[in-house]
């Protein structure tokens, strides 16, 4: 029988915020997420703390809040590869900044004189986005409400309207493989401006670039071809952090990988990107890259960095 009304709402603003201090600060926070992780599925809007620092708001009911609210962190072992990076001063493009974890990470990296490009599609994220900037008085961020895409066109976002704020995407073959796989219903359709990813650059962002983050859900391809220009203005030492879906970029496979990248100089590497709670609950996430020796031999979802530089 379904919870009532008064339940859900006892769960989502009595018992969610005791529990999510335990799991985060308490003593056998595995035992007690085990035993109590279902009430982290209550929707509970927030604004917390991060273990940055930074403040971030959001809803449980999204799967990147719930895990930011309950364990202070996006990603572990990305995230703290990121913030192992000699970024201060330079500039951060994150090319899919949803509700911005990596472009609020990335301002306090790169400090006051330095830059964060944050390039969001959905008006609704782009939103979230804006707030979350807002809320921590960042300074060092320019907010772009755009798809990255290879040309100027409009294109039709799809996204589930429960719980995936993440999940939105512009391409057919992505949406179709990852409703067949997670049996998530794109339901949501909003009609979004693009525009090649150079021509949301400035000239002094592209040349003062550490790190170029990626995560468009199967766009990457045409990100990658929209950065053309700016690819000849990207210092030696730039990194891109990319997603790499093999089933949801249709025929390019790993062409537009080979072709963009590796033929620039750029060497793949594998960055671990687990999303048990086992991994989130540890104290020290395991960042270790290890080389690609064949794009090809990717036939998974993969997170990787590239660099030209040995890492």
């Amino acid at each position: 029988m379904p919870a009532s009304p008064a339940l859900r709402s006892f769960a989502s603003n009595v018992l969610v915020p005791p529990f999510r201090t335990v799991v985060r600060y308490g003593p056998a926070k595995q035992v007690l997420w085990n035993t109590f992780k279902k009430l982290s599925w209550q929707p509970h809007t927030f604004e917390a703390r991060s273990r940055f620092g930074f403040k971030f708001a959001g809803n449980t009911n999204d799967l990147v809040s719930r895990y930011i609210y309950f364990f202070g962190v996006w990603e572990p072992a990305i995230t703290k590869w990121v913030s192992r990076l000699p970024l201060a001063g330079r500039t951060v493009i994150d090319i899919g900044g949803h509700l911005g974890w990596y472009s609020l990470l990335a301002s306090k990296l790169v400090g006051p004189k330095g830059r964060v490009v944050s390039i969001e599609a959905s008006p609704v994220n782009f939103k979230g986005l804006q707030h979350n900037v807002a809320i921590n008085n960042f300074s060092n961020i320019r907010l772009v409400n755009s798809a990255a895409w290879d040309s100027v066109c409009e294109l039709d976002l799809h996204f589930p309207s429960k719980g995936g704020t993440g999940m939105g995407t512009v391409v057919d073959s992505f949406m179709n493989s990852h409703a067949e796989k997670s049996s998530v219903e794109y339901d949501t359709i909003v009609k979004v401006r693009a525009a090649p990813a150079s021509s949301l650059i400035d000239r002094v962002e592209a040349k003062s670039a550490a790190l170029v983050k990626i995560d468009v859900e199967g766009a990457e391809p045409q990100v990658l071809a929209g950065l053309g220009a700016s690819f000849d203005l990207f210092p030696q030492d730039v990194r891109i952090l990319t997603e790499y879906s093999p089933e949801g970029v249709g025929p390019c496979g790993s062409n537009y990988l080979t072709e963009h990248l590796t033929r620039r100089g750029f060497q793949a590497y594998v960055i671990p990107n687990p999303y048990s709670s086992d991994y989130y609950l540890a104290d020290n996430p395991n960042v270790e890259l290890t080389p690609v020796e064949s794009l090809s031999s990717l036939n998974r979802q993969t997170d990787l960095v590239f660099s030209r530089r040995p890492l």
